[in-house]
């Protein structure tokens, strides 16, 4: 049945109006923040700061990591091997994978067809190393889709694994392959997601690539631009435009392509089974298409001075994280993927991960009274100056960072869904003037925030951290994860590592030198190792929070509740 309400909103909230209450939190609070969220058919996994993987729903197939549980509708701990830590995570139909520090990619649950990779079939409880195949480059990212896995390389190639009945492995066969094998013809891939049949990359020029099954136009054609982020869910595919729009197409049964071709104010989206969802940049999160489970949540829900930073569609439910840290769920929790203790259909959306408490205020100084000034001038003892050496390390007070503003963007193609090859120029929306800044943009000790497409470099990223460095580093080696700085003239070693490279990534400019750079809105975590001669390393950690452009822009489609 096809749906013609058009809209559904939902804010998470603590309180809800017209009498309506929310479930409370089912899951304890922890220290390490919530920085993703992956939603599959019948189980939900969220990845921390600090590398540990919880995951909760069905386990039938051992899809949760964790073989001590059969289904739960609480998070619990994925039992990655000692000393290991996953820096990006995805969950297919009933199967999990995570790209750990080390760049090495693990799998767990289903593997009917191949889809973890282990060069044998047999599901596995517990996360598996995959062994890749033969390459120069290290691994930056993986998608898990219906049947199927892949992986995007620090080089741009790809490498897919899995049932290929329809092409999705894209090794221009049909043949089922239960080893990664790389993807024919795709050299520049920065994002790479896989829907149910169709696996789609966001190419280094803008551009979305997709194969695997067409039916309903799902995989689209490659002349879409400005392409940012790119999501491909059960039989429709959806993209966010570098200065926010949105643009689906594929199957729209349900109506999960309207509301279509939005202009601005998007910055995540998802596509589900056939639901989509929008986190925008008002903070909440829009839904439309399939309503029969509830994974469209309810309209009117509100939480004060909460926003979304991101929302997961899985296929019958959806999940958010929040600017707390705190993790939501509505929809089918049949298999408890919702967090419905219940196991039955809600609309309400469920507490899985209580938010981070924020830290405690410092006390105001008590008053201190002057003291008498002396009758005669005391002479002050003589100290002996301490000798100065050049490029000294100094741990300071973090400065507010410096925000940039916003720039105009460029036109962008306006697609038709279903036939994308036929575009019209759309003009740019004028820049609005600054609006009030939101709670994370203040300035706070171990968090900087990057506009998309903009460079923090070395040292002002270590400012954010409360180091001072010298700005005459210079970068030796470079990867798209790491960078190592050094002094010309003293033995001052800095290594930075990119934690999430989907997000942001290193990169060597003529002037910034080694630098991070926004390449889609979300998180990132950036480590520092200051090695100094006959002194204790230093290290530090930087959360870089990447956000779009502010251009607000009076938009119908958006205005509609």
């Amino acid at each position: 049945m096809k749906l013609t309400s058009a809209l559904a909103t939902t804010i998470l909230a603590a309180s809800v109006a017209g009498g309506l209450s929310i479930a409370q939190p089912v899951a304890a609070a922890t220290s390490s923040p919530v920085v993703a969220l992956a939603a599959g058919e019948e189980h939900t996994c969220a990845l921390y700061a600090d590398g540990a993987v919880q995951c909760w729903g069905g386990n039938d197939f051992g899809q949760l990591g964790n073989p001590d549980v059969e289904s739960s509708a609480v998070p619990v701990p994925v039992q990655l091997p000692a000393d290991v830590e996953a820096i990006a995570i995805d969950t297919g139909a009933f199967h999990t994978c995570a790209v750990t520090r080390d760049h090495r990619v693990y799998c767990w649950g289903s593997n009917d067809w191949g889809q973890l990779g282990l060069g044998q079939f047999g599901n596995q409880a517990s996360p598996v190393l995959v062994t890749l195949a033969p390459s120069a480059a290290v691994v930056s990212d993986v998608t898990a889709g219906g049947f199927t896995t892949c992986v995007s390389m620090s080089n741009g190639t790809a490498q897919c694994w899995g049932r290929n009945q329809y092409g999705e492995v894209g090794d221009a066969t049909r043949t089922m392959r239960n080893t990664p094998t790389p993807v024919t013809g795709v050299t520049d891939a920065l994002d790479i997601d896989a829907g149910t049949n169709h696996v789609c990359v966001l190419r280094s020029v803008g551009r979305a690539q997709c194969w695997g099954r067409a039916a309903d136009g799902r995989t689209g054609d490659p002349t879409f631009a400005d392409v940012a982020e790119i999501s491909a869910g059960g039989a429709h595919t959806c993209m966010r435009t570098t200065v926010g729009g949105l643009r689906c197409w594929g199957l729209n049964n349900y109506g999960q392509l309207t509301p279509n071709n939005i202009d601005a104010g998007i910055v995540r989206v998802s596509a589900g089974g056939a639901h989509t969802c929008v986190a925008t940049d008002g903070g909440i999160v829009r839904c439309w298409g399939d309503a029969s489970f509830g994974q469209l949540g309810l309209a009117n829900v509100v939480v004060e001075g909460r926003s979304v930073l991101e929302a997961v569609a899985g296929t019958r439910h959806t999940c958010a994280r929040l600017d707390d840290s705190s993790v939501w769920c509505w929809g089918d929790s049949v298999a408890g993927q919702a967090g419905d203790h219940s196991l039955t259909l809600s609309a309400s959306p469920v507490n899985l991960i209580v938010g981070v408490p924020p830290a405690a205020p410092s006390p105001e100084p008590s008053p201190v009274d002057p003291e008498p000034m002396p009758s005669q001038p005391e002479t002050p003892a003589p100290v002996e100056p301490a000798p100065s050496t050049p490029d000294t390390v100094i741990e300071t007070p973090v400065e507010a960072p410096v925000r940039v503003d916003p720039v105009a963007p460029q036109p962008v193609e306006k697609q038709v869904a279903g036939t994308p090859s036929e575009s019209v120029t759309l003009d740019a929306p004028a820049v609005m003037p600054p609006v009030a800044a939101s709670p994370l943009a203040i300035a706070r000790r171990g968090v900087l925030e990057l506009r998309l497409g903009r460079e923090a470099n070395l040292v002002r990223i270590a400012r954010a951290a409360g180091v001072r460095l010298p700005g005459s580093l210079i970068a030796g080696s470079l990867s798209r994860a790491r960078s190592v700085s050094a002094h010309p003239f003293t033995r001052l070693r800095v290594e930075m590592k990119v934690s999430h490279p989907r997000n942001c990534r290193n990169v060597l400019t003529p002037v910034l030198g080694a630098a991070v750079r926004a390449t889609r809105v979300g998180e990132c975590r950036v480590t520092l190792r200051i090695s100094r001669a006959g002194r204790p390393d230093i290290l530090r950690t930087v959360l870089v929070q990447t956000v779009a452009a502010v251009v607000p822009v009076n938009n119908p489609a958006r205005n509609t509740r």
